[in-house]
């Protein structure tokens, strides 16, 4: 099924069910698109640790909705009518849990220290340093 084909059915489609399909393909997709400016726009230390935490969090929580939806909820586009897959939205979530787990890889990392001694995790973009 092509683009323009989904589009006629998508303005054909009751509103509601649209808008819950979207939150669950389009949303994660511009939220990835933001990027944290945590570290250069707070001076407090507090701040940044806030800031990079709740950013953590809204990107679980949408690594976990996409998730979802990939196992075919009640919401999901395949399961909310016209036995139409809506492919394009499936793509958009499967590119949205490909990039959250890339984002917790590369942020949850383990640390290795100089001396060779044990790897430690590191949390909210802050180092945690090996005790003496």
């Amino acid at each position: 099924m092509n683009i323009l084909a989904e589009k006629n059915i998508a303005l054909a489609f009751p509103r509601k069910a649209l808008a819950l399909m979207s939150l669950t393909s389009l949303l994660p997709v511009l939220v990835l698109s933001i990027r944290s400016a945590a570290r250069s726009t707070d001076t407090s230390q507090l701040g940044v640790w806030m800031a990079s935490f709740a950013f953590h969090v809204v990107h679980a929580l949408f690594l976990l909705v996409c998730l979802w939806v990939m196992m075919d909820p009640q919401f999901s586009p395949r399961q909310s009518g016209f036995e139409i897959p809506f492919l394009s939205l499936y793509f958009l979530s499967a590119l949205s849990v490909g990039y959250f787990s890339g984002y917790f890889l590369l942020v949850f990392k383990p640390l290795s220290f100089a001396d060779g001694g044990l790897l430690r995790w590191r949390f909210c973009c802050t180092a945690v340093r090996r005790p003496e």
